[in-house]
This record gives C-alpha cells, structure tokens and sequence, in this order.
C-alpha cells in the first residue's frame, strides 16, 4: 500500500491548485473522507481526491494511534470508491451499447 500511495501520490497537483491553503484544505478534505466513512456513507469527491487521501492517510497512519485493522479498512474504502468511479457505466468494452446491453465485466 505504502508503495502504491508513493507512485500514485498526487500531492504535486494539489500543491499547485492550493497553492499556501495546501495543508490546510488537506485537512479539510481528509476530514470529509472520514467523517464519510464513519457514517456509511459512499466515498465522496474525484478519484484524485480519493488518492490525496490515500496517500494522506498512509503518512498520517502511524501517528494517529488507529489499529492497523481499522486503517486497512477505511484505506480499502477509498480504493472501493476509486474503482467504483471508473467502471464503465456503458458497457465493459467502451462501445456505443445501451447500459444493460451486455453483462459489465470485472474491474
């Protein structure tokens, strides 16, 4: 996971985009994701904000006094909510078919 958070990190676009309000619209942001997933609600926001928090959470983890257990299943969320924004909502191969035309096949 560690790994995967390094090569995906998009912290770099969200430096530029935030310029001096970086650490504390981070904050912001990982807040929202939590406060997310401890209601049961779906993961909210882009895939790359799903990723900023990822690769937030993974250097933040150790700090936070959290069992490794419970950090693994939030991190497993947000990968969750990452696939689910990429699944083809037209059909497995990209074509022109209606949704429900043919079966969707596995990310």
């Amino acid at each position: 996971m560690i790994r995967f958070a390094d090569a995906y990190n998009p912290s770099p676009h969200f430096q530029k985009k935030w310029g001096e309000n970086y650490q504390s619209n981070l904050g912001s942001l990982w807040e929202r994701f939590v406060q997310a997933y401890k209601s049961g609600a779906v993961t909210p926001g882009s895939p790359d904000e799903m990723l900023m928090c990822f690769a937030y959470d993974i250097v933040l983890g150790p700090h936070l006094g959290v069992p490794e257990p419970h950090k693994v299943m939030f991190l497993r969320w947000l990968i969750d909510g990452i696939r689910q924004r990429f699944q083809d909502p037209i059909g497995s191969n990209g074509d022109d078919k209606e949704k429900g035309d043919e079966q969707k096949q596995p990310v």
